[in-house]
């Protein structure tokens, strides 16, 4: 899980080449946790596997992945944290991910201002 969302390209032949210096796969570890926990997410709300996804996403999700990545789930992340009103555990745990996006997603890349409306009207 420490990899930071690189990980080596798998070849099977012994010299790099560049085709298989194309072959990194971006955001590994944080796309395998997205997939690992989507669907409990987006789908399971209000159940124990809900809130057992999200503090799995909080705990192994790496902080550094690309802004490709973080534009892709911020509109999913967003859905999900909508998903469950007035929970201040799930609204902080939300709030420490969005951060993390933050720094790697400038405000001309992303919208931001439904988190910020959401967070100033809903949150305890």
């Amino acid at each position: 899980f420490f990899d930071q969302g690189i990980r080596p390209p798998c070849t099977q032949a012994t010299t790099v080449t560049a085709t298989t210096a194309s072959t990194v796969r971006q955001d590994a570890t944080a796309r395998d946790i997205w997939e690992m926990v989507q669907n409990d997410l987006l789908l399971h709300t209000h159940t124990h596997a809900c809130y057992r996804g999200l503090i799995f996403l909080y705990l192994f999700q790496p902080s550094r992945c690309t802004s490709a990545f973080y534009l892709e789930v911020l509109p999913k992340w967003m859905e999900s944290w909508c998903n469950i009103d007035r929970c201040p555990e799930f609204d902080f745990l939300w709030l420490v991910l969005f951060c993390r996006a933050r720094k790697y997603v400038t405000p001309k890349q992303y919208d931001w201002g439904p988190l910020r409306r959401r967070l100033l009207t809903q949150c305890q």
